[in-house]
């Protein structure tokens, strides 16, 4: 084995142990065709980590599924009943677990999964510390209790979400707890409103990011939101290029807000040589994700998942820097920096 592979099974055991895994415990890692084709260091070194850890575990590739042209759901009955003998779910680029209705059950069942899709260097940079881990659920705490999502900006955004009666959804790598999913390298706090009971404006400013455009932001587009709804969308190149988007799905349901939050991640970059991962602009320490369409995750844990069930053909996170955001009375973003002393 090479000195790279070496650090990289390293790296890899330190995130396990992260996950609280017991002696007792069974693991399956489920990955896919491409991932593995594309990753086989990854998927290698996680093996021999869980290996080298003296972990029970097997490896799961499952099939690619389609009905013509459409993507099917990730997993049959036998591929989900064969993972009710796990304690802990590891998934390396197949999102079987996050958002279907048999994650959910294996999650409320006390299961614990962490999903990987990040390359070793982002995951490195991403680096689940101390204080990200802390700052992230003191967050998850205050979104919990709060009942108003508030986001402004000097650019005109202004946008108050009722989120009364919703649980907080944290992520920070640690899938530690029974019935808890977490994302490796993630750090951010989210909540899912009920449904229509989002208002006001939002103002994409040149900078901020549409992740599955992949698109950095040149031209102001000015969103106007009613009943929890995207119901105009004004500006120019940008903001055509972005209802484009949307309508190509043919559902309204893309143009619902489906969760708010802000990034916790202090090691993720928004600029960077080469090509910045969409994970960093996600995660950002500071940034506002206001986002849009499908949601569909919930889990067993306290601060992990929505709790809501928003079925739409397509999910749009929209990232944004320099905006303000307060949970009730408290605020915690002041044009785009931390302010509050339990979350810096």
């Amino acid at each position: 084995m090479g000195k790279g592979l070496n650090n990289s099974v390293s790296l890899y055991e330190e995130l396990i142990k992260l996950q609280n895994i017991k002696d007792s415990e069974k693991v399956v890692i489920v990955t896919e065709p491409v991932y593995a084709r594309e990753n086989p260091t990854i998927v290698y070194a996680f093996q021999t980590a869980l290996s080298n850890l003296g972990t029970d575990f097997y490896t799961m590739t499952i099939p690619p599924r389609a009905k013509n042209i459409l993507l099917d759901k990730p997993g049959t009955d036998f591929i989900f009943d064969s993972l009710k003998g796990a304690n802990f779910i590891l998934t390396l680029g197949a999102m079987i677990i996050y958002g279907t209705d048999e994650g959910y059950e294996l999650l409320k069942s006390g299961k614990r999964s962490l999903h990987n899709s990040i390359d070793e260097n982002t995951l490195r940079r991403l680096w689940p510390t101390e204080r990200i881990i802390n700052r992230t659920f003191e967050g998850a705490k205050i979104m919990h209790d709060s009942k108003i999502i508030k986001v402004t900006s000097k650019k005109g955004t202004d946008l108050t979400v009722d989120k009364t009666g919703r649980k907080a959804h944290s992520q920070c790598s640690l899938a530690h707890i029974p019935g808890r999913w977490d994302n490796a390298g993630y750090g951010r706090v989210d909540a899912g409103p009920p449904y229509n009971f989002a208002e006001g404006t939002i103002i994409f400013d040149s900078g901020d990011y549409i992740q599955p455009m992949d698109r950095i932001v040149e031209s102001p587009i000015k969103c106007t939101v009613k009943n929890g709804y995207v119901v105009n969308i004004e500006g120019g190149a940008d903001a055509k290029m972005f209802k484009m988007w949307l309508d190509y799905w043919e559902d309204p349901e893309c143009y619902r807000v489906s969760h708010i939050g802000w990034g916790t991640n202090d090691g993720a970059i928004w600029y960077g040589r080469g090509i910045t991962p969409s994970a960093d602009r996600y995660n950002y320490y500071g940034s506002v994700t206001i986002a849009m369409g499908s949601n569909t995750f919930r889990s067993g844990a306290k601060y992990s998942g929505f709790d809501i069930k928003i079925d739409a053909a397509a999910h749009c996170d929209n990232i944004f820097l320099n905006n303000s955001l307060w949970l009730d009375d408290i605020q915690i973003l002041d044009e785009g920096k931390h302010v509050n002393p339990k979350l810096i």
